[in-house]
């Protein structure tokens, strides 16, 4: 039950998130776009995917390959994107119904 409630409860935090977003009247459409689409799971995705990679980049071994510059600039390059991406439309979605003026 812990394995699978690792899994599922994350996405259906994410699913009802993502709800209460587009039914809600403070944000624009932009803004509940941005929302749902910009890494959709938040950092729970990003974790999972490079967990994965990282375990089936070798089969779990110790290949003996060497990682060039080039390759680890493109890994710190995606991990700042997948991590900041969802921090950013945090931050976004946090400061943007303090700016609309109240109704």
């Amino acid at each position: 039950m812990l394995s699978i409630g690792g899994i599922v409860l994350p996405v259906l935090r994410w699913i009802v998130g993502v709800m209460l977003l587009w039914v809600s009247d403070v944000w624009s459409t932009r803004d509940k776009l941005l929302g749902t689409f910009v890494t959709p799971g938040g950092i729970g995705l990003p974790l999972i995917s490079l967990a994965s990679q990282s375990l089936s980049a070798c089969g779990g071994d110790d290949c003996g390959n060497e990682t060039s510059a080039a390759d680890w600039a493109v890994i710190v390059a995606a991990l700042a994107l997948f991590f900041g991406a969802p921090i950013a439309t945090i931050v976004h979605l946090a400061r943007r119904p303090r700016a609309r003026p109240a109704t």
